[in-house]
This record gives structure tokens, C-alpha cells and sequence, in this order.
């Protein structure tokens, strides 16, 4: 819901967005994205009709969207922290530097090696897969 809420503050459709964004904060009220959308949509109508009830409760919004979403990266922390651990137990290198994730695997055996049963054959000690994530802000102590 609060995809369409900015959607429609996209197209101009102030009174639907502002809608959907009520609708998304009635069924999550820590959904960071309707508080993020909300608030602003406030302020600007605010601004345009002169009216300081919208621009305060948009800034009260808008703390409520830094309050969701400083509990969204502390969560989304320990999920990267749990998923280190998780591929550390498969036999991945997890290796984290300034603010990004890199982690690779390298083939042991022969044959199927991994849960998706990729075959390997051939690949013994070599770097299969790599991907980046990036960690906002660094993750202090993730991937040691």
C-alpha cells in the first residue's frame, strides 16, 4: 500500500496517496516507507495551503519514519550477521570491508556441492560465485 500511496503523490493524487499511506500505518504502524511517504505528502500540502497542523504532524511523521527505519537496519544487522553464520556452516568465506560484504565460494570436491546441486566437477580450488552486498554504514563486526 504505501508503494501505491507514492505512486499516486507521483502523479499528483495527493488525497489517494495520503489514503493508502493511512491504510498501510493502520496495518503496520512501523512501516518506515508509509512514514517516509506520509510525511512529506503533509508538508508539502502544508507548505502549499499555509497550514502548520500538516507541516507539524508531517515532521512528527517524518521522526516516526527515522524511529522505523533505525529499527529496519538493526534488524536487517542481525540478519546479515545470522546469514554470515548460516553460509560459514556450508563452507563459504564471508569477508566484510569497509561497508561492503564480499562472499565467495571455492569448490572443495568434485560433484555436487551445494544444497542447488550445481555440479562443480572440475572446479576443485577455484572461486565460483561472488557477489557484494552492500552494508549501510559499514557492519561493525559483521563477517569476523
Amino acid at each position: 500500500m504505501a508503494k501505491e500511496g507514492i505512486a499516486l503523490k507521483h502523479s499528483g493524487d495527493y488525497a489517494g496517496a495520503e489514503a493508502k499511506f493511512r491504510s498501510a500505518l493502520a496495518a503496520d504502524p512501523n512501516n518506515s516507507l508509509a512514514h517516509y511517504g506520509l510525511g512529506w505528502l503533509l508538508i508539502e500540502q502544508g507548505k502549499a495551503a499555509g497550514d502548520k497542523a500538516k507541516i507539524d504532524e508531517g515532521i512528527k511523521e517524518l521522526q516516526a519514519f527515522k524511529a522505523a527505519a533505525q529499527a529496519d537496519q538493526a534488524l536487517l544487522q542481525k540478519r546479515l550477521r545470522d546469514t554470515d553464520g548460516a553460509l560459514r556452516r556450508l563452507g563459504v568465506k564471508v569477508s566484510s570491508t569497509s561497508g561492503k560484504r564480499r562472499v565467495y565460494r571455492q569448490a572443495r570436491r568434485s560433484g555436487p556441492t551445494c544444497p542447488c546441486g550445481a555440479d562443480w566437477s572440475g572446479l576443485e580450488g577455484k572461486q565460483v560465485v561472488t557477489y557484494t552486498l552492500a552494508v549501510p554504514g559499514g557492519a561493525p563486526g559483521a563477517g569476523r
